[in-house]
């Protein structure tokens, strides 16, 4: 993740996810949210990461609504 600040408003603006607190100490270089049925994604900053993280729950059923947002967004 390279730029922290646009990833977290991409999640939390565009496709819609609920920003979870993050510790202070750790704000500045992650940015976690809620996924429901007790699933998060964490972004790191400097981390190449999370494209594991996205293959895994675009996978689940549970989370088409996730897909369609992206489909949706343009972008």
């Amino acid at each position: 993740m390279k730029d922290i600040q646009t990833s977290t408003q991409f999640y939390r603006d565009v496709v819609g996810l609920k920003q979870l607190s993050v510790p202070d100490n750790l704000k500045a270089i992650r940015s976690w949210f809620d996924l429901n049925d007790g699933q998060q994604i964490h972004l790191m900053a400097n981390r190449a990461s999370l494209l594991r993280i996205i293959h895994y729950i675009v996978g689940r059923p549970s989370t088409n609504w996730l897909v369609n947002s992206l489909l949706t967004s343009n972008c």
